[in-house]
């Protein structure tokens, strides 16, 4: 069980940087349009 929770938590971190990071390459390119 420690390792599913583990395994759960970072892929909930890696998903919220991929949100994170694609949300600050939408504004960016946004910006420079």
């Amino acid at each position: 069980m420690k390792y599913t929770s583990k395994i759960l938590v970072i892929a909930l971190v890696l998903s919220i940087i991929a949100i994170i990071i694609s949300v600050i390459a939408l504004g960016y390119v946004l910006s420079h349009l």
